[in-house]
């Protein structure tokens, strides 16, 4: 967090009251609040508080009053600041006294699967979600554990996608294929091991898996593919394409759908899925499908192994008396991200506002001494919610700056 940061460094003997000045001033933007005692930084937190408004980067900077009239409850507003001269909108609408952030599912036509789970030891009782829609969102490790999960995205008959599960259980089986030939709407899944030859239905087309790599990696001097580790940290297969008119070859990397590096070769979509847990007791992925009932894959004894998932049953994790436990599971939905107030106690102050110019409304949490920037067709608009500066006796400000 930026903050103004005015200090006496000058003079170390200076009165009392000059560094109460200086430390007034410090105060400005909240940046160092968590420095100071809890009494002390509390105060600090209670305002009076304003919020600062710029048009671009070289616009005026107006200053807002915005009165709380107990900064330790929650409290509703329906206040327009008049930015004159613009068509620039700022509403306040809420004012949280300690701003918390709550994950959920929700609803959506291109959504996957996401699942609820809580990790519990001695000393962690945590809620966590995934998503299988979202690589970001899909795995979460820790020296305790991993899990991960994965979705069927292809339309299959239940026994096709038990068919499925069972193949990936495979020890030779690195993860799914997924193919969406003459631009599907649903891709065909493949269960792929190296050498595994696929022939499409035009029955022409056929990939064929070359190489598969845990931890794709590119030497720097050679520029040569290697495996940096065991682990699968960047999972990736070679595959060759031959329909008779296009041969190519071309790697596929489950954590990077899209291919950062280079066009696709092949004319259509493949994406692949990994399906390894590098062989680690601790480890898991969730595996589930719209026609089946979830599977949770594990190492058990060396060996990948396979069972219908069980909610709220301890998966034990690789460090002794940690476990974790799936609570819920949700179809054709996607992971977001809600505010919330958390308590009626002042911890942690924000501003719920919507900003809009013309037809174009936004809605954003401003939080105490945090800068927002949002973009719009015609420009950025900077946000600052703060405290307002105190006033300062002019002979001591200007002591306070020497």
């Amino acid at each position: 967090m930026k903050t103004e940061d005015i200090a006496v460094r000058k003079n170390r003997f200076v009165k009392a009251v000059v560094v109460i000045a200086a430390a007034a001033i410090l105060v400005t933007f909240v940046g160092r609040a968590g420095a100071y005692p809890k009494s002390m930084r509390k105060q600090m937190l209670r305002g009076p508080y304003e919020i600062l408004v710029k048009k671009g980067l070289d616009g005026a900077d107006l200053l807002f009053p915005v009165v709380i009239l107990d900064p330790e409850k929650e409290q509703q507003f329906d206040q327009v600041l008049p930015v004159v001269g613009s068509s620039l909108k700022v509403k306040i609408e809420r004012y949280l006294p300690d701003l918390g952030w709550e994950q959920y599912a929700e609803p959506s036509e291109d959504g996957g699967f996401v699942a609820k789970l809580r990790a519990v030891g001695p000393d962690i009782n945590q809620e966590i979600w995934l998503d299988s829609g979202d690589i970001s969102k899909q795995s979460i490790t820790s020296t305790v554990g991993g899990m991960a999960i994965k979705g069927l995205r292809g339309k299959v008959k239940s026994e096709d996608g038990q068919a499925i599960m069972k193949q990936l259980v495979n020890a030779d089986a690195v993860g799914l294929l997924s193919v969406w030939f003459n631009g599907s709407k649903f891709p065909l899944e493949y269960v792929v091991s190296v050498g595994a030859e696929i022939t499409m239905p035009d029955k022409k087309s056929t990939f064929k898996v070359l190489r598969y790599l845990p931890h794709y990696s590119i030497d720097t001097e050679t520029k040569e593919v290697k495996n940096a580790s065991g682990n699968p940290y960047n999972p990736a297969i070679e595959v060759s394409f031959d329909d008779g008119k296009t041969n190519s070859t071309q790697w596929f990397y489950s954590r990077f759908p899209s291919h950062p590096h280079m066009e696709s070769k092949i004319p259509c979509r493949v994406e692949f899925t990994a399906f390894d847990l590098g062989g680690k007791a601790g480890r898991y992925i969730i595996a589930a499908g719209d026609t089946l009932k979830p599977k949770m894959f594990w190492i058990k004894d060396g060996k990948k192994v396979m069972e219908e998932l069980k909610f709220k049953s301890p998966y034990p994790m690789t460090k002794e008396g940690y476990h974790f436990e799936v609570e819920e599971l949700f179809a054709g939905t996607t992971l977001k991200q809600r505010w919330k107030n958390n308590s009626d106690e002042l911890v942690n102050p924000a501003l719920v506002v919507s900003v809009g110019l013309d037809d174009d409304q936004r809605q954003l949490v401003l939080t105490l001494g945090k800068p927002e920037h949002v973009k719009f067709d015609s420009g950025t608009v900077v946000l600052l919610y703060k405290t307002k500066k105190p006033a300062v006796p002019e002979a001591a400000a200007a002591q306070a700056t020497k």
